[in-house]
């Protein structure tokens, strides 16, 4: 199978609390209605090249945070939305992760997004932003969070 044929192969099992928690969470807060006919949840995107986790679930050292937060844009903010869940980001692990809108005369419009058991390790930085009913349960912020004339909607 190709690359551009795979998907990542991070999976959350709600039963399995080893593939949605850091040990500090009790319940996952991951909806039914995403969940495949087995009861887990599956990464819908690509992985990164020659990996088998896409940029999102691959180790914060692996990374750089400028290529997150371009993939970021790409699938998220310009891409778009598919479907009528929101964009998923499930367990992902995020350094800085800096979403400064450098456009004085613009603000950057982020579509829903689930971010639920997310791992956020450095500083979060969203300024001039519109955040449309993005979901953050069961999330680890481990560093400051700083958001600058964002709104948040329920869409």
């Amino acid at each position: 199978m190709s690359q551009a044929d795979r998907n990542c192969e991070y999976v959350l099992d709600p039963d399995n609390h080893e593939t949605w928690s850091s040990g500090q969470r009790e319940e996952c807060y991951v909806r039914d209605t995403i969940l495949n006919d087995g009861g887990i949840w599956s990464c819908p995107h690509k992985p990164a090249e020659e990996d088998d986790l896409c940029i999102f679930h691959k180790d914060i050292s692996d990374k750089s945070e400028s290529e997150v937060v371009e993939a970021f844009f790409e699938i998220v903010v310009d891409g778009g939305t598919k479907s009528q869940h929101p964009h998923q980001l499930i367990g992902a692990k995020f350094g800085d992760f800096d979403i400064t809108n450098v456009d004085s005369n613009s603000t950057v419009e982020i579509p829903p997004v689930d971010f639920s058991h997310s791992e956020f390790m450095g500083e979060v930085i969203w300024s001039k932003a519109t955040v449309v009913q993005s979901y953050f349960r069961g999330c680890t912020f481990n560093s400051p969070i700083e958001f600058r004339n964002v709104r948040f909607e329920q869409g």
